[in-house]
């Protein structure tokens, strides 16, 4: 939505959508790396269905690390969920329109990406200024000393980020769409509330050792 590039599906029954990697020869039949520089979309992360009467629908691959949403409600790995003109979909943190030839419709608001609102008065605490929390801590496991940061991407993006540094690099990042955090935890959720839900069970879950693959991987890309 935001670089406002736009993909043609295969006239065919099935396409599948994801990242091209060189590296383990996955090439999808729509190819979305360019607008996923953060790799937030696996590399075989979802299909387009068709049916021979001109419905389509999306589904997530069974392996796919990162969520997959259609109008701001998750998906279950390998769950159709019928999508018509004017639809949101949404791969890990990317966010499409879908839209039908010859077809018009309007499409679901509100908008996760495409919002704008006007800048807010300067806060009297800058914490609470542009965004609503920013946590930042260091975290020792297995003899190293991670540093974890998390934040909420503001009004504009309604998303939560946070990233683990090891001596300067990335090492593992997630983003979550506030859409998941609600349906999950309940609809009256801040993003104050957001934002330390994801940090602190990213913390833990560096301690217990749950992203020892992933961290040792040292490349920031979640799908690894």
């Amino acid at each position: 939505m935001q670089s406002g590039v736009r993909f043609e599906l295969a006239d065919k029954a099935e396409v599948t959508l994801g990242r091209r990697d060189v590296r383990t020869g996955i090439t999808p039949d729509l190819d979305l790396t360019a607008v996923d520089p953060q790799h937030f979309i696996s590399r075989r992360h979802a299909r387009i269905l068709r049916t021979a009467g001109g419905s389509f629908s999306v589904i997530p691959e069974e392996t796919t690390l990162n969520e997959t949403y259609v109008n701001g409600q998750p998906l279950a790995r390998g769950q159709a969920e019928p999508v018509r003109t004017g639809d949101s979909i949404i791969l890990g943190a990317v966010q499409f329109w879908f839209e039908v030839h010859g077809q018009a419709s309007r499409r679901h608001e509100p908008p996760i990406v495409e919002e704008t609102r006007p800048a807010p008065e300067p806060a009297v605490e800058p914490v609470f200024s542009r965004f609503a929390i920013g946590l930042n801590e260091n975290v020792t496991a297995d003899t190293c000393a991670y540093h974890v940061q998390t934040e909420d991407l503001g009004d504009s993006l309604e998303m939560v980020s946070t990233e683990v540094l090891l001596d300067g690099a990335i090492v593992f990042s997630r983003r979550t769409p506030y859409a998941f955090f609600r349906e999950r935890l309940g609809a009256g959720l801040t993003p104050e509330e957001m934002v330390r839900f994801q940090h602190y069970g990213i913390k833990a879950g560096i301690r217990s050792g749950k992203f020892r693959e992933r961290l040792a991987g040292g490349n920031g890309d979640p799908d690894a």
